[in-house]
């Protein structure tokens, strides 16, 4: 029974000088800016991509060009 006491005590001081909202907070932050970087890579690999096929597009006509 001690222990259990022993234990809440410390629960309840750990919440009161670490609330958990500041916690979840920063978590959330942490997480939309992890969200936000996985975007931008692949926004930058699409248009990398894009880019790509873009310009083998253009090869290819260049080539029926000049074979013509």
């Amino acid at each position: 029974m001690t222990y259990v006491i022993s234990a809440n005590i410390q629960k309840y001081e750990i919440e009161e000088n670490y609330p958990n909202i500041l916690v979840h907070f920063f978590v959330n932050i942490l997480i939309g800016i992890a969200l936000l970087i996985m975007k931008f890579y692949i926004y930058i690999i699409q248009y990398q991509v894009k880019n790509q096929l873009y310009f083998i597009f253009f090869v290819k006509i260049k080539a029926d060009y000049v074979s013509n």
